[in-house]
């Protein structure tokens, strides 16, 4: 954006409760004392505007809170670009020229038009295998899964960008012991490693949520911590009519019920 003439980025994020919020990032060598944001008291927002900072720049948060204390560099909820892990930094990224509504896209989201959903995790609906097995990028999945979806009768798409954030693998951390990739259920955990006399190399870490069942074996079974579930895991795909049953459904059945991992999605287990 231009401000006053001088091209620059700005950035806010929402703090009320922080003493001092600084932009840290390459273009200050990450240095909380050189950004210090300005606080919005009516809002709780902080915010700065930087020359000379342009698109592809990486940057982060630095926080101290109430008590004093100088919190982990945090990321912003509200980036629409991201390294990728187990690097972590937001980057700057333009914002898409508003395009105004056709009056077919005002018929189809009206309140009385017909909605069919089709919900779908983007990271691992269809991978470029013949380019070391990426994922598609924003144009990419455009292209291909939008046609996709209303060649099926879809009317709108959900995507399913929570899924992303129940599991965290440290990865530096990780020491390739394979104890989550032999307890997981589903089959959903790959790890590659290299084996030398005295060292263990992690050279693939991959956790294929389209298969998870969120049942929190592989965060137990870590003996470094370096897996667990985030706060977002808990019942993320839970549907309780799967999970529990009344007397009649098991007189039907003496040997009793059992929901199997593939249908108790996210539940922490079987029932």
């Amino acid at each position: 954006m231009v401000q006053g003439g001088v091209e620059g980025v700005r950035f806010a994020v929402w703090a009320p409760n922080a003493r001092r919020v600084s932009v840290v990032g390459p273009f200050n060598h990450w240095d909380g004392r050189r950004h210090p944001m300005r606080f919005r008291r009516e809002c709780g927002v902080w915010e700065i505007f930087l020359p000379g900072v342009f698109e592809g720049a990486r940057y982060k948060f630095e926080v101290i809170g109430q008590d004093g204390e100088l919190l982990p560099l945090k990321v912003d909820p509200y980036a629409h670009r991201a390294e990728l892990r187990p690097a972590n930094a937001s980057i700057v990224e333009a914002l898409p020229d508003p395009v105004p509504a056709s009056d077919e896209r005002r018929r189809a989201n009206a309140l009385d038009a017909p909605m069919s959903v089709y919900e779908v995790h983007l990271g691992s609906w269809r991978r470029v295998v013949e380019d070391g097995n990426r994922w598609l990028n924003w144009d990419e999945l455009a292209g291909q899964l939008v046609p996709y979806a209303r060649d099926l009768g879809f009317t709108h798409l959900e995507g399913l960008a929570e899924a992303a954030r129940c599991l965290r693998c440290a990865s530096e951390v990780c020491v390739g012991c394979t104890f989550c990739a032999r307890t997981c259920p589903d089959y959903a955990i790959t790890v590659e490693r290299i084996d030398d006399p005295g060292h263990r190399a992690v050279t693939r870490y991959d956790l294929d949520l389209s298969k998870c069942c969120f049942c929190g074996l592989c965060a137990e079974q870590c003996p470094t911590g370096a897996l667990r579930h985030t706060g977002q895991y808990e019942l993320t795909f839970l549907d309780r009519a799967l999970t529990s049953f009344d007397k009649h459904e098991m007189v039907r059945s003496p040997q009793g019920t059992r929901a199997t991992g593939a249908d108790c999605r996210g539940c922490g287990g079987s029932t």
